[in-house]
C-alpha cells in the first residue's frame, strides 16, 4: 500500500535537511506533512509494519523539532523546562499537538512500541544533538498515554 504522506515527505525532507532553519512556509508543509504521516497509521493493518512507520514518525519527529522556525535545542530545552509550554514555537506546539493526539488513540502496543523506541533512542544518542528531541518526544508521551476507551475506539476504526 502506497501512503501519500510518504511521497509528502520523500519530497519535502531533502529541502529540509539542508537548511538550519525553516521558513514559516516550509515549516507548515512539514507540519502538515508530519499529521498526514499520523493519520495514515491508523491504516496499516500489519503491526510488524505500523511499527516501522512508527519508528519512522520518531525520526522525522526529531529531525523536524531541530530545525524549526526559533526552536533548536534551546527552544526544546526552554519547552520541556516550562512543561510542553512550546507556544514560542508554533511549528513544534502544532507537532505536538499532532502527536499527542494520536498517542492518545493509538492500541496500547503501538504506544508501548514508540515509547520504548524514543527510551532506546535517547540512550543510543546521550551525546548527540538529538538527545533534547527525544526527552521531549517522551514526555510528551508520557503526558499523552492511551485511555482504555481510546484504544479500544482506535482498534474499531477502518480505512
Amino acid at each position: 500500500m502506497t501512503f501519500v504522506g510518504d511521497k509528502i515527505v520523500s519530497v519535502l525532507m531533502p529541502l529540509v535537511l539542508c537548511r538550519d532553519r525553516l521558513t514559516a512556509v516550509l515549516a507548515e508543509l512539514c507540519t502538515t506533512a508530519f499529521a498526514i504521516l499520523l493519520r495514515e497509521l491508523e491504516c496499516v493493518p500489519v503491526a510488524d509494519e505500523r511499527s516501522r512507520r512508527l519508528e519512522v514518525v520518531v525520526a522525522i519527529y526529531v529531525s523536524l523539532s531541530n530545525i524549526m522556525p526559533a526552536a533548536g535545542m534551546l527552544g526544546i530545552f526552554f519547552s520541556i523546562l516550562l512543561y510542553h509550554s512550546s507556544h514560542l514555537f508554533p511549528g513544534l506546539k502544532e507537532m505536538d499537538a499532532h502527536l499527542g493526539g494520536a498517542s492518545k488513540l493509538m492500541p496500547v502496543v503501538d504506544y508501548v512500541h514508540l515509547l520504548s523506541f524514543v527510551a532506546k533512542s535517547s540512550v543510543e544518542h546521550l551525546s548527540s544533538a538529538r538527545t533534547l528531541s527525544l526527552v521531549h518526544l517522551g514526555s510528551l508521551l508520557l503526558c499523552d498515554h492511551p485511555s482504555r476507551m481510546g484504544s479500544r475506539l482506535c482498534k474499531s476504526r477502518t480505512c
